[in-house]
């Protein structure tokens, strides 16, 4: 009988012990899963981010009396990401977005010599940049029922008559503007841009089998105009220098986004250049702050500079037109932070 119990402790015993082990292999594996998780940026402290945007939608606010249509865009996405699409907050951007498309157009708002080469832009010209990148926010605006369809029907419309930069081989490229005087050869953000844009375009439902082409006619240009040997783009096909860090961080950003593995290869080794050694600026930070949405690995090092900007501390200085101080280049900045906050939240609901 004592014998039976002993035995029976036994094999308790081991069954204890097994399942000892079986928990640390468990405790293990739930340990690097979390961890791989935090570095692709699924786990990550979201009210801390949220304090930052909240802080700079603060300070974009100041002297915004008649500013442009691109920060009243960027405003309507940062505060409807801070307070929800339907917010006051955010509908009262919307309206001031709207009301100087009405206006100006897709534009600057006044007359401007683009190329500085003699010919004047009036304020009611369309820029490419500003319809296919600025005005993602009416896009996901649309997607959240508080702009008409109207709106986005002449959003692809207002693109469609933009005219083509060059005649050169190899893909196409979209012109600067609306305006002939700025057909004058390929801008390289720009153009990729375009192509982004028309991207954005898919899943609403306003794509057309001419877009289709043209999508990827640019495709095949930015491909062929890669840079390998100094990892860069020239800015605009007349310029001799590479191009800046804040526009090159502008196209890799783009090009990440499209659904072209050579693209991507591009951009990743356009995030790693530029990273490499960033250039302490306002201009290069705006660009900085874009490469948070391809890899948020200089997530802390973005937070930091933007809190010392904030707090007046910073060595990061301003380029020319370029300020902190300035409403539309803080807003440019914290529309990238809300755009990483909801990929954030988007990748941890898998």
């Amino acid at each position: 009988m004592y014998e039976f119990l002993l035995k029976k402790t036994d094999i308790e015993i081991r069954f204890l012990e097994f399942m000892k082990n079986k928990f640390l292999i468990l405790l293990l594996i739930t340990y690097f899963t979390v961890a791989n998780l935090c570095g692709q940026g699924i786990y990550r402290d979201v009210p801390r981010l949220d304090s930052l945007i909240y802080r700079l939608n603060e300070l974009s606010k100041v002297n915004e009396k008649n500013e442009t249509v691109q920060h009243y865009a960027a405003m309507f996405y940062i505060n409807a990401v801070l307070h929800g699409y339907k917010s006051n907050e955010a509908l009262h951007y919307l309206r001031l977005c709207e009301s100087k498309i009405d206006s100006f157009g897709y534009g600057v708002g006044y007359d401007w010599d683009a190329f500085q080469d003699g010919s004047i832009n009036s304020k009611t010209t369309n820029y490419s940049v500003t319809i296919t990148e600025h005005m993602l926010p009416l896009i996901y605006g649309y997607k959240n029922a508080v702009v008409s369809r109207n709106r986005i029907y002449h959003l692809v419309n207002s693109f469609k008559k933009i005219p083509l930069a060059d005649t050169l081989d190899h893909g196409i490229c979209i012109a600067y503007s609306d305006n002939l005087n700025d057909a004058v050869g390929c801008v390289h953000n720009t153009n990729i841009s375009c192509a982004n844009f028309i991207e954005k375009l898919r899943p609403i439902y306003f794509l057309d089998s001419n877009l289709l082409i043209i999508q990827k006619k640019i495709i095949e240009r930015e491909i062929y105009s890669y840079n390998e040997k100094d990892t860069s783009y020239l800015y605009w096909d007349r310029d001799t220098g590479i191009c800046d860090q804040n526009h090159l961080a502008n196209s890799a950003l783009q090009m990440y986004n499209l659904p072209n593995d050579e693209l991507k290869k591009i951009a990743v080794m356009l995030y790693k250049k530029i990273l490499s050694k960033p250039d302490k600026n306002m201009s290069a930070l705006i660009g900085q702050c874009a490469l948070l949405l391809i890899d948020d690995a200089h997530y802390e090092y973005i937070y930091k500079v933007l809190s010392d900007l904030i707090e007046k501390k910073s060595d990061y200085k301003d380029y020319y037109s370029y300020k902190f101080e300035s409403s539309q280049i803080s807003s440019n900045m914290n529309y990238f932070l809300c755009l990483l906050r909801e990929k954030w939240i988007s990748e941890s609901r898998y």
